[in-house]
């Protein structure tokens, strides 16, 4: 049977005036993707002119709550979404695309079930191992925000909303850490500077990680979580952009992993877990081992802590 081109308007709310024409959505349904593979979503929005904006939904049963990727607008009516990547133990998983007008009328497509297939399977699936840019995902009510994708999804290279805006604040960390941030330690406007105190900074010791360094770790089903205290509480909060970079064993060994964030608001308790998407840089393959980390700690853009640290792992799609 041949592919079936989706054209559905359903209108949750009704247009504020009878004039504007009924919202339709165009998408021909995607049947499988590679696992380990981001898939790439395309749609178009009828009238062009009308959409206001889009989301692609996914999740990986008919009773679990639908999670939601961010569209972006490709000119013409076109609108376009990353998935997180499916991991090989998922076999299946079902998205559907929700579109909103300038009216505020919705409208979405029926649900759309995707085969995960192995990486030599045919697929005519638009699919891709890396990342341009993060992939925004609005967690839904009641799930856990860590990781912020259902189960079966890689959390690499996936931020939620909080986090989007987080980063609107960010600063460059360091040379060579694309993405890192700091935060500001005051705050302006147009009219006034608000003076805050400068804060009284501690030093920072690294206390451990989970799962335990010598373990086995999976990017589609292990998150990482990275373990630092402070030697005293500051007199404020503080915000802390960090950056890990995990390496392979040798002398000039790459970089195989990269985790990054910032830890807004850090004062009490001292004990501080840095929890972030981990992401394959492709320079080491699917399955490799990494021996150690470099784990750096910026305040305001200035690093207070920046050490290497042995952290075996061996590393599992």
């Amino acid at each position: 049977m041949g592919r079936i081109r989706i054209a559905v308007a359903l209108l949750l709310a009704a247009p504020a005036a009878g004039r504007a024409a009924q919202l339709r959505i165009a998408h021909e349904p995607v049947a499988c993707v590679p696992s380990d593979r981001h898939l790439r979503i395309s749609a178009t929005g009828l009238p062009a002119g009308q959409v206001r904006g889009a989301e692609l939904q996914f999740r990986v049963g008919v009773e679990r709550p639908w999670y939601a990727a961010v569209m972006t607008a490709r000119g013409g009516g076109e609108w376009q979404g990353m998935l997180p990547r499916p991991g090989p133990a998922l076999r299946e998983f079902e998205y559907r695309i929700v579109m909103t007008s300038d009216a505020l009328a919705r409208a979405m497509t029926a649900p759309v079930a995707v085969r995960v297939v192995d990486a030599d399977a045919p697929c005519n699936a638009v699919a891709q191992g890396s990342l341009d840019a993060s992939i925004v995902v609005r967690v839904p009510a009641g799930a856990p925000l860590v990781p912020p994708v259902p189960p079966g999804f890689s959390p690499a290279g996936v931020i939620t909303p909080q986090d989007e805006a987080k980063g609107s604040k960010v600063i460059p960390l360091l040379v060579g850490a694309a993405g890192a941030a700091g935060v500001a330690g005051s705050v302006a406007n147009d009219r006034k500077v608000v003076a805050t105190p400068a804060p009284d900074i501690p030093t920072f010791a690294f206390t451990g990680t989970s799962p335990n360094p010598g373990t086995v770790l999976s990017l589609s089903r292990t998150p990482l979580v990275v373990f630092i205290t402070m030697s005293r509480e500051p007199n404020r909060a503080i915000d802390l952009a960090w950056r890990l970079e995990l390496r392979s064993p040798g002398v000039a060994a790459p970089v195989c992993l990269v985790m990054e964030g910032v830890f807004a608001g850090a004062r009490r308790p001292v004990s501080l877990a840095l929890l972030g998407p981990l992401s394959a840089t492709g320079a080491c393959g699917e399955r490799f081992e990494v021996s150690r980390g470099r784990l750096t700690v910026a305040i305001g853009g200035e690093p207070v802590f920046d050490e290497m640290l042995s952290l075996p792992f061996r590393v599992e799609p």
